[in-house]
């Protein structure tokens, strides 16, 4: 295991290294008194970060911290060995570098650079540095700001800790807004706010107080205009705020999709006080489906056979609903055995990143709500075609746009695609982490990147097709009970990978109604297709929640 820290090394030890790492890359430096003399200064005057393989050198950074008056400190020397390139050592330790000059009131971090070594170059520009005025007939000077950019994150619940820990892994200063009191993310994050992420003038307050440089409304449809209208505000990266309305909304998604030529069903739309029009009740074939316009996770949705059930579906959905606005619409039968979601990530208007996967639903607890997850997406090759032109057109009409979207679609049996929702934002149930594993690209690293403005050099390429066999399990049961553990089958045992549980045991756990009531989450990788199969389309059998 390679680890990086801030250590003064013994001189013996770092002389050695010197002569090695001068004959490799500096010959400027050749020459025992000239190799001497120059690790002499260092020895007495850098501070040093050292990259090590049990013990064995692998990198290090020799740079000064210590001028009195100064208002920047200056990088002598980066070097990591040849067998340890391309492993993200330097960038390793320039982290630990910025954090220990910020943390000594530092203002910037300089460093001189060869100009042909085109690799160094990116490497630098990549973690922050920029070039100065400053140029010689060889070498460019370039410079980081070190204090600390703000990310405010909407929500810091159990699924949203992973955006607040990579972005306080990235160097940034996490500032978190959230309405319950007991959120866990308020015990991570360097400054939280008793918030509703909802209400987009008190969080455009916070955002103006703590002078923030981005905003990520991470897994949460909710939130996501709040954060465009935050950024739109204080002319940070992110999305037109109408635009985002118009996706989150769902009367405004499918005025939307109209307008731009998309497949939608007949729907009718109903305001408080929430009369029923019978004329355009009459227009819509049953069964339809009833739905609060601003929910998500299911809230309010319910699926009706005849019109005596309308009424209490209204009820239901008007409970769940802020605007006050809600719709009914034809319910579309897909001829597909599962849901089509696609968690994908763009780059400039283009999809880069194609997360398709099968959103399994379990017909026992709640038929609208995903219990389970799988890679790849079962479909015919024409209609993965179908998907992707669609999607692709979709995420076109917001222009140049660079961030995830989680995207629910079915297809009927006239091969006619409809959207069920598209959120401007990385899904929920650990989605992004999901497509991270079988990318093998950090798809949650990039979601928060993007909203700090900073697109340069990602790499989230994945086609939709490679990266294997893949489950992830929404831990839940059909009964009321409390908690004893999870029993796996012989081949999710085999399979499983990570697992992520939300209860202790003895806790009361609930049905599987709405979203909130999972139990945790698992990722599973198959050898096969047909383990991945056996295991996630039959979730009840093969992770089967133990209650008392």
């Amino acid at each position: 295991m390679i680890t990086c820290q801030i250590e003064k090394p013994v001189y013996t030890e770092l002389l050695g290294y010197m002569h090695f790492q001068i004959e490799d890359a500096f010959p400027q430096l050749r020459g025992e008194e000239r190799t001497i003399s120059f690790t002499d200064k260092l020895y007495a005057h850098a501070n040093f970060c050292f990259c090590r393989d049990e013990g064995r050198i692998a990198g290090m950074i020799a740079y000064y911290a210590n001028g009195k008056g100064a208002d920047f400190a200056y990088i002598a020397q980066v070097y990591v060995s040849p067998d340890y390139r391309r492993m993200g050592l330097c960038s390793r330790m320039l982290d630990l570098v910025t954090q220990d000059v910020r943390s000594k009131g530092f203002q910037e971090i300089r460093l001189e650079v060869y100009q042909k070594d085109e690799v160094a170059r990116l490497c630098y520009t990549k973690n922050g540095f920029v070039a100065m005025d400053i140029v010689k007939p060889d070498t460019l000077y370039m410079r980081k700001p070190t204090a600390m950019k703000k990310l405010l994150l909407l929500g810091g619940s159990f699924a949203q800790l992973t955006a607040i820990k990579k972005a306080k892994s990235l160097g940034y200063y996490t500032v978190l807004c959230d309405y319950l009191p007991d959120n866990p993310g308020q015990l991570i994050a360097d400054s939280f706010h008793l918030v509703s992420t909802t209400d987009k003038d008190a969080v455009l307050q916070v955002a103006l107080q703590e002078r923030i440089d981005g905003i990520i409304a991470y897994g949460s449809d909710p939130a996501a205009p709040t954060a465009a209208y935050v950024a739109n505000a204080m002319n940070l990266p992110g999305m037109d705020y109408n635009l985002v309305r118009h996706f989150c909304e769902k009367h405004l998604f499918r005025e939307f999709l109209i307008d731009h030529g998309f497949n939608v069903p007949k729907w009718v739309e109903i305001n408080a006080p929430y009369e029923i029009d019978e004329a355009a009740i009459a227009s819509l074939h049953f069964p339809v489906i009833v739905k609060p316009t601003d929910s998500s996770g299911s809230k309010g949705i319910t699926v009706v056979e005849d019109k005596a059930g309308l009424a209490a579906a209204i009820d239901d959905a008007k409970e769940c609903s802020r605007n006050g606005t809600l719709i009914i619409e034809e319910f579309i039968l897909r001829d597909h055995p599962f849901v089509i979601e696609a968690e994908i990530f763009a780059l400039n208007g283009k999809v880069a990143a194609w997360g398709l996967i099968n959103s399994i639903r379990d017909i026992e607890t709640n038929p609208l709500l995903p219990a389970a997850y799988s890679y790849p997406l079962e479909l015919s090759e024409s209609r993965k075609q179908l998907v992707k032109d669609e999607v692709s057109r979709l995420v076109a009409t917001t222009g140049n746009t660079s961030g995830a979207f989680n995207i629910e679609m079915i297809i009927d049996k006239h091969d006619r695609l409809y959207f069920l929702d598209a959120g401007p934002r990385c899904g929920g149930n650990m989605l992004p982490e999901f497509i991270s594993m079988i990318a093998h690209k950090d798809i949650v690293e990039a979601a928060i990147k993007t909203a700090m403005g900073d697109t340069c050099d990602l790499d989230v390429s994945l086609d939709g097709e490679e990266g294997g066999y893949w489950g992830l399990g929404v831990l839940h049961t059909s009964h009321e009970g409390k908690y004893q553990g999870i029993e796996y089958s012989d081949k999710a045992k085999a399979a499983l990978v990570r697992e992520e549980i939300q209860k202790k045991y003895g806790d009361l756990v609930h049905p599987f109604r709405r979203c909130n009531d999972l139990i945790g989450l698992n990722f599973l990788h198959a050898n096969s297709h047909k383990d991945m199969n056996d295991v996630m389309f039959n979730t009840n059998r093969s992770m089967r929640v133990v209650l008392r």
